[in-house]
């Protein structure tokens, strides 16, 4: 021990128990994941609102997390600052985890300041790590060895300390040689030396085990390498997990139906004259749709495990939306059956836009009862749309073709789309199946009678 140390111990231990006390007083609340329902497990961090010292209000939104279905936006638990960033995008963490604190209104940024744990850190010759995040509702002492209520009985010399912190050593990790277990600045020397060593054998190693790789395969080395390697974000996973349950469990059979669009385009033109607004493609279908099942009740339904069946008295149809960044959502017209087709185009423009701008709640994409998926507007002729499950149908709708495009040039130029039935044959059979497709059609190629059903 050099000349000077012993009669600064008691200075020290003054200062480190007046540091602990700011530690302690200081009152923080944890931004935890949410769980938004009752399938939510974990949450995947993609933006934070607010920046490290920014003042927050109570329920003022303050990171955004993706997941299965939407983004949504987590709100402040308190009014104060945004003192620490926990989890930063992309993270991914179960729910309950938490995102980051907030200090508390009242508290000063002076206090803030002295008692940041880097700080206390560096005057304890503690590690950041050992001084743990504090909420309001219990606050902690570092958890060291040789902890007493007297306080901490983990000491470093200044000078260890100084040399520490100029070799980056984390002196919880130092062995102490001095009186009473006391760390020297001999001692953090001596562990930088055995450490510098230990990485050195290590890259040595390493090196020799590189060395040791056997030699590709011809198919290894033929193999392209990837350019970029991306993660799934939380909603292509629960795409991509939805799917793959979709086609191994559902048997699914498509049916497909060429409908004329010739009294449908009048009713459009019509109906803008009538009310100065344009009545939907995909509205006049999911109107039809959701009528035409209430004449096929048993599959407006759900199989729920093998032997159940589900079968709903109102029809909630999801509307497919793709988002310009990549991925899905399909957000749901409650009671379709219900609605007019002017009502329903109403609700698509509005769910759609909420869609495409991230602000989608749960409530809004959960509890269909069947699919439109409307390519259409893409130029695909037609398609064969995967189950949403656990619905029991989807309706896929192609482009609208004129004239040569038809199939022949039928009904005289008259515009016509490709509507596929896409059913699960768990449920019913092709020919209620068939049924149904030929009712949607009648109602498609007859509008006004959607006005009646």
């Amino acid at each position: 021990m050099r000349l000077g140390e012993s009669s600064s111990l008691d200075d020290e231990e003054e200062e480190g128990s007046k540091l602990l006390g700011m530690i302690s007083n200081l009152k923080l609340k944890d931004i935890l994941m949410p769980r938004f329902d009752p399938e939510m497990k974990s949450g995947r961090v993609v933006e934070w609102l607010k920046k490290e010292g920014e003042r927050v209000k109570k329920g003022e939104p303050v990171v955004r997390i993706d997941t299965e279905k939407v983004s949504l936006d987590v709100e402040s638990p308190e009014s104060g600052t945004l003192a620490k960033i926990l989890v930063n995008p992309p993270e991914e963490v179960p729910v309950g985890t938490p995102l980051g604190s907030i200090r508390l209104e009242g508290e000063t940024e002076q206090v803030a300041s002295e008692t940041k744990p880097e700080f206390a850190a560096a005057q304890l010759g503690v590690s950041e790590a050992q001084i743990p995040s504090q909420e309001s509702s219990k606050v902690g002492m570092p958890a060291v060895a040789g902890e007493s209520e007297r306080g901490l009985e983990f000491r470093a010399s200044p000078s260890a300390r100084r040399t520490a912190r100029e070799l980056g050593i984390d002196l919880s990790l130092v062995k102490g040689t001095g009186p009473g277990g006391r760390i020297t600045s001999e001692d953090v020397e001596r562990y930088y030396e055995q450490s510098r060593q230990t990485s050195q054998a290590q890259a040595q190693q390493q090196r020799a085990a590189e060395v040791a790789q056997p030699i590709p395969s011809a198919e290894q080395a033929l193999r392209p390498t990837p350019v970029k390697v991306k993660k799934l974000d939380a909603m292509r996973t629960s795409i991509a997990q939805k799917m793959v349950e979709s086609w191994t469990k559902i048997p699914q059979v498509p049916l497909f139906v060429e409908v004329d669009l010739g009294e449908t385009e009048k009713f459009r033109a019509a109906m803008e004259k009538m009310i100065g607004r344009s009545v939907s493609l995909t509205a006049i279908v999911t109107k039809a749709l959701a009528s035409a099942l209430r004449h096929f009740p048993d599959l407006n339904s759900r199989l729920e495990g093998e032997e159940e069946l589900h079968i709903f008295e109102d029809v909630d149809v999801s509307i497919a939306v793709a988002l310009e960044g990549g991925g899905l959502v399909a957000p749901v017209i409650r009671s379709a059956n219900r609605k007019t087709a002017t009502q329903i185009t109403h609700e698509i423009e509005e769910l759609a836009a909420k869609a495409r701008s991230g602000k989608l709640s749960l409530s809004e994409v959960r509890g269909g009862t069947t699919t439109v998926s409307n390519l259409s507007s893409f130029g695909v002729d037609y398609f064969i749309p995967i189950i949403n499950p656990p619905q029991a149908t989807i309706l896929g709708v192609g482009k609208v073709r004129r004239g040569e495009e038809a199939a022949g040039g039928v009904r005289g130029g008259s515009p016509v789309c490709t509507i596929t039935l896409v059913f699960d044959h768990r449920i019913t059979d092709g020919a209620e199946a068939a049924k149904l497709l030929e009712k949607i059609k009648e109602y498609i190629e007859s509008p006004y009678l959607l006005q009646m059903a």
